[in-house]
């Protein structure tokens, strides 16, 4: 494991191990590192500042109807990076869309640096319709690889799809258009 490897887990032990879990491993070019799901995500928080939005809560998706003021708030508590893409095949669920991991894909999306990320992964939860105690939520927010435009790769939560679904709702250019 290199040292962004390491930084992305380093100090994992102080969580126990049914807050936290391995998932599969990341395909990188560059590098292999593992992706981190926490099952308690209040104190995941507090790890990691960045945060990859692919869809409503983008700066681009003005026309989205759904999610305006959730975007107004992460851009009042957080930094735009810009532009970034990920690892993963991206889907139109009509009003959102969904991203669901993929080590072919590539789905493309902008990178915020959170200036208090446990307060704001409260109510992005909470839009998301994460609850830490419910067995089954519909998305789960995970640390992953993003690459900024300028190639810089950065460790950050994203939301993640958990069910499967038809081929015919995929994106195919992994960009999703705000309607």
């Amino acid at each position: 494991m290199d040292g962004h490897c390491v930084a992305m887990t380093g100090g994992m032990s102080q969580f126990s191990t049914e807050a936290r879990r391995v998932q599969e491993r990341s395909f990188n070019p560059k590098r292999s590192c593992s992706t981190l799901v926490m099952g308690r995500h209040e104190t995941a928080g507090a790890m990691h500042k960045h945060l990859f939005v692919y869809g409503t809560l983008m700066t681009s998706a003005e026309k989205a109807r759904l999610g305006k003021s959730q975007r107004a708030r992460l851009q009042r508590e957080a930094t735009s990076l810009g532009q970034a893409t990920i690892k993963g095949r991206m889907h139109d669920l009509g009003r959102y869309p969904a991203l669901v991991a993929s080590a072919s894909a590539v789905a493309h999306g902008e990178v915020f640096r959170l200036a208090n990320p446990t307060s704001s992964f409260r109510w992005l939860d909470a839009y998301e319709n994460i609850a830490p105690v419910r067995e089954t939520n519909e998305y789960e927010r995970i640390v992953r690889p993003v690459w900024l435009a300028s190639g810089e790769e950065v460790a950050a939560w994203v939301y993640l799809y958990k069910a499967d679904l038809p081929l015919t709702s995929q994106v195919t250019d992994g960009r999703w258009v705000p309607r």
